[in-house]
Formats: C-alpha cells, sequence, structure tokens
C-alpha cells in the first residue's frame, strides 16, 4: 500500500511519487476531524484504486470507542487537481501478469537491457544477484506459480476445534447480503475430478505481509468451506487478488479446484482463471 492515513492524522500529502503497490495509492481511514489535503502526488500502476477515503459505503464495522466521539466518521480530504492518476484500479489475475516488462528488474523495478532471468521460472529478471536475493522472498512462493502448468495441492483434513493450531479450521459464520449467488450451484462431488470454482480471501485486519496468515476458502454452495494456512496461497492472494469490500488489505481471488484421491486432496489449477464472480 502507499499512504494510509486514519486515527486523527492531519496531513498534507504533497509531490509524492506512489507507484506499483497491491493495494492502491492514498487511503484516508477513519480519521475524525482531522485534515488531510492531497496535492500534487504522481499515482500509478496500482491494482486498487488511486484515492479512497472513508465513507458510509466503505463500512470498516468499528465504534467509536474515544469518550468524546459518539460515531464513527471521517472529514472528507481535499483532493487538488494537480495529482496525477495513471494506470490505477488495474487488477491481476494471472500470476504471469505480475511480472510487467521483460526490460524491468522485478527486485529494485529499474530499467535495463542486461537482465538475467530466474533459474526456475524463466520469467522474472533481475538485474543484478544482490537484487534476486533480496526479492526471493516474495519470488519463492510466486515462481512455481509462473510455470504454464502447476497445482497447488492441499491436504483435506478431518474437522479441528479452532483453538487448534493445525493450519485447517472449519465452522459456520455469516455472509454479507452484497454477495450475489452464494449458497447457490451444485456441491462439489468429492469423488469427482472435475473442475469448480473456489473463493480464497485473506485477513481483514491491516496488517504486513506475512504468509502464515490464514486464508478463507470456499466454494458458492459453501458446501467446501475452510480455513487454512499455505504460503503459496497467500502470496498468490496478495498478488493477483482484488482487493475485498472494505478496500483496505483485504485480498480475494478465484481458481479452479478440483479433488483428487476420493476427496482427500484439494488441488487449486494455476494455469488458468475463471472469470470474477459475484458471490
Amino acid at each position: 500500500m502507499g499512504n494510509f492515513i486514519q486515527e486523527r492524522s492531519s496531513v498534507f500529502a504533497e509531490s509524492n511519487d506512489i507507484s506499483s503497490n497491491k493495494c492502491g495509492g492514498i487511503r484516508v481511514g477513519m480519521n475524525y476531524s482531522a485534515s488531510v489535503i492531497i496535492d500534487g502526488n504522481t499515482i500509478k500502476n496500482h491494482s486498487g484504486p488511486d484515492i479512497l477515503a472513508f465513507n458510509d459505503e466503505i463500512s470498516y464495522h468499528a465504534e467509536a470507542t474515544d469518550l468524546d466521539e459518539a460515531n464513527v466518521y471521517s472529514t472528507p480530504p481535499l483532493v487538488t487537481d494537480r495529482n496525477l492518476s495513471l494506470c490505477n484500479n488495474k487488477p491481476i489475475q494471472s500470476p504471469r501478469d505480475t511480472v510487467k516488462s521483460k526490460k524491468t528488474c522485478c527486485g529494485c523495478q529499474k530499467m535495463s537491457t542486461s537482465l538475467k532471468a530466474c533459474t526456475n521460472c524463466r520469467i522474472a529478471r533481475y538485474c543484478s544477484k544482490e537484487c534476486q536475493t533480496n526479492h526471493w522472498i516474495l519470488h519463492k512462493h510466486m515462481c512455481p506459480l509462473l510455470s504454464e502448468k502447476y497445482t497447488i495441492e492441499i491436504r483435506i483434513t478431518q474437522p479441528r476445534a479452532p483453538e487448534i493450531n493445525t493450519g485447517f479450521v472449519f465452522y459456520t459464520r455469516q455472509f454479507h447480503p452484497s454477495l450475489k449467488g452464494i449458497f447457490e450451484g451444485p456441491p462439489p462431488d468429492v469423488k469427482s475430478t472435475k473442475r469448480f470454482i473456489v473463493k480464497i480471501q485473506s485477513d481483514h485486519d491491516y496488517l504486513p505481509y506475512n504468509p502464515k496468515k490464514s486464508l478463507t476458502l470456499y466454494d458458492q454452495s459453501v458446501t467446501l468451506d475452510i480455513q487454512l494456512i499455505n504460503p503459496e496461497l497467500y502470496h498468490l492472494c496478495s498478488e493477483c487478488g482484488r482487493l475485498s469490500g472494505d478496500k483496505i488489505t483485504s485480498k480475494k481471488i478465484f481458481c479452479w479446484a478440483s479433488y483428487k484421491n476420493g476427496g482427500d486432496i484439494l488441488c487449486i489449477h494455476t494455469d488458468e482463471f475463471p472469470s470474477f464472480q459475484t458471490w
């Protein structure tokens, strides 16, 4: 993310160059009566929006706990016409689309005519060994996903109590009414290898990158509805997913999935992706 302004922060955001963030440019959250001025910034190449301010449509499901505040609210920022916005709100779906250009280093983002490709995927390119080493913490999960045919296999275990740290949690919950088509459609057949669509979603907490955070995965009928920890899926969701309804850092992505070994293994396919779903 670029700049996140909240909690009574009075800010004059001026002459910043904010680019290539996965969640967008400038966010103004629950800022109450604080003054925010956004002027002369260049905001470009984001998969999320350029400037987004808290309002009634974007609810953070929070309560005003301060003694001097009765409600959660935010004063709209003053946004001048001197801000430059280019190529924002461009969601990425395929992992291969995350590598923008064969002339750009995936580490430092600098242009070069002498880049060397990763020996594994042959897609990511770097200007130096140092850039490749520093970028490996992010690239190591994306590297196999850049292959034309790759499958992430998840072993389905028996239901566990939420307090047991097994990597999977089976649970029941409520869905927002805006999710059209949820609970509809045929349930996936665990005995079949036919592909079906699943939704993978990251946490709603505003937290830094952490591949050990849990993800939610379910199909349209919600017959399959689990929480799991999987670094590859986490990175796929972070890099290629669209922002969820709260428009902060939670991401969601729809993938093709299939069962294997009579339902013991769930396969997530990354060779192609379904169209974006309403549920």
